[in-house]
């Protein structure tokens, strides 16, 4: 059997102008974006902004945009590129352009504390999501990931007299990370030594020496002394013992301390004998004493004082 085939042809082809900015995007502060637009069937293009910025080539289908001071305090811009096309046509997309902060971090400045003593930075940070701290050294943070953490030294720091302190301050993910540091110089505490423990007779004295290189200023206690060196006897402390202490103060501030117990005790005193009690008072004395001799039966007794 017989068979045909009919189809239309419209000619010259229909074509239908399109155009398309892209998906929306973030930008930090400071950079210039790169625009990635599409389009269709046109005989020319134009992109447009709500702010203020500029393009490099507005009537590129890829220019690059450079966000204004404007654009930057308003935190985001619409970009919009539009496609003419034959007897009028034309079609345009527009995608919405974040601006953001950049983040900034500031460790505080350097430092210095005296050994034994932990730190806490004065650090500041702006535009920042997250904060973390790290250390050159080997000492320990409390926590490193807020803004003002305590510092305590490790040995390694000790040792080596400072600390490097580094701060990271993290924002939009279209903003490169912020970082600053800060040296922490640690100093040795002023070295102190009184000596062993003393136990001398009435009427003695010792002297207790605490100078030290670099020394600022000396105090002894209980005696609120300040010279590098006292003088103890038992006139001032009486016959007991007494915990004296000296501490010493350098030029960074810093105190080292040594203590020492001094006692005195009588010596030479009245010999024993058996069911006689003999007390001589006052006890040390300047030569003038008196003296008690008690007995429950009658005794003859030679005394001598020597």
């Amino acid at each position: 059997s017989d068979a045909a085939w009919v189809d239309f042809i419209v000619f010259p082809p229909r074509y239908y102008t399109t155009a398309n900015a892209g998906v929306d995007a973030s930008v930090c502060a400071g950079s210039i974006f790169q625009c990635h637009g599409m389009a269709d069937s046109y005989d020319s293009l134009r992109w447009t902004t709500t702010g203020t910025g500029t393009f490099s080539d507005p009537t590129a289908l890829d220019p690059t945009y450079t966000p204004s001071t404007q654009d930057i305090a308003a935190g985001t811009v619409q970009l919009t590129l539009t496609a003419y096309g034959q007897n009028s046509s034309m079609s345009s997309g527009s995608l919405t352009l974040s601006i953001a902060q950049p983040p900034a971090a500031n460790a505080g400045g350097s430092a210095a504390v005296c050994s034994g003593t932990s730190f806490m930075p004065g650090a500041t940070a702006s535009n920042q999501t997250s904060v973390h701290w790290i250390t050159r050294g080997d000492g320990t943070f409390s926590n490193a990931g807020i803004l003002l953490p305590v510092y305590t030294p490790g040995p390694g720091d000790l040792a080596a007299g400072s600390a490097r302190l580094v701060l990271f301050a993290t924002g939009s993910s279209a903003c490169p990370e912020a970082t600053d540091s800060l040296t922490l110089s640690i100093h040795p505490l002023p070295q102190v030594a009184l000596g062993p423990d003393t136990l001398l007779c009435a009427g003695a004295s010792v002297t207790l020496n605490a100078t030290s290189p670099g020394a600022a200023s000396y105090l002894w206690l209980p005696s609120n002394q300040t010279t590098p060196a006292i003088t103890v006897d038992s006139t001032g402390i009486g016959l007991h013992n007494r915990m004296i202490t000296a501490i010493v103060t350098d030029q960074n501030g810093c105190a080292g301390r040594d203590s020492v117990n001094v006692g005195f005790k009588v010596c030479g005193a009245v010999g024993e004998i058996p069911g006689v009690e003999i007390r001589l008072y006052p006890n040390p004395n300047d030569g003038a004493f008196a003296l008690s001799v008690r007995s429950a039966h009658p005794e003859v007794l030679n005394l001598a004082v020597l």
